[in-house]
């Protein structure tokens, strides 16, 4: 059954609800929640990051490398988002798109990118 916003939902309940929806695999079901939560507050980055990679994990891919561009657009220096991107890329086929997103990750202070380097830039 789908979640209704009620008036007392905040963006970060919404959040912590589809948080809960991803782990549980119910990826439709927590996007939705994302959704609202980005009604609430369209720039809460953390929402479309989650949102993002709910995406991804239905391979919708396209969605997700929208999500991770939201939250560049809003935060340039956001490393997760590129990271996220990097990942998307990655299993979209894009390595050189996928490599260079990595790498912009590290310098933001992604403390994993060497391992995504060894991956994605062959």
């Amino acid at each position: 059954m789908a979640h209704i916003a009620q008036a007392q939902d905040t963006p970060a309940k919404l959040l912590k609800q589809g948080k809960e929806k991803s782990a549980a695999k119910e990826y439709k079901a927590a996007i939705a929640l994302f959704d609202q939560a980005i009604k609430l507050d369209g720039k809460f980055k953390q929402a479309y990051y989650l949102r993002g990679m709910a995406y991804f994990k239905l391979e919708d891919f396209q969605e997700a490398v929208a999500d991770f561009n939201r939250i560049i657009a809003i935060d340039a220096k956001h490393a997760m988002a590129y990271a996220g991107r990097a990942q998307v890329k990655h299993e979209a086929g894009d390595n050189e798109g996928a490599c260079e997103d990595i790498k912009k990750a590290g310098e933001l202070g992604f403390a994993e990118s060497s391992v995504y380097i060894k991956k994605y830039c062959r």
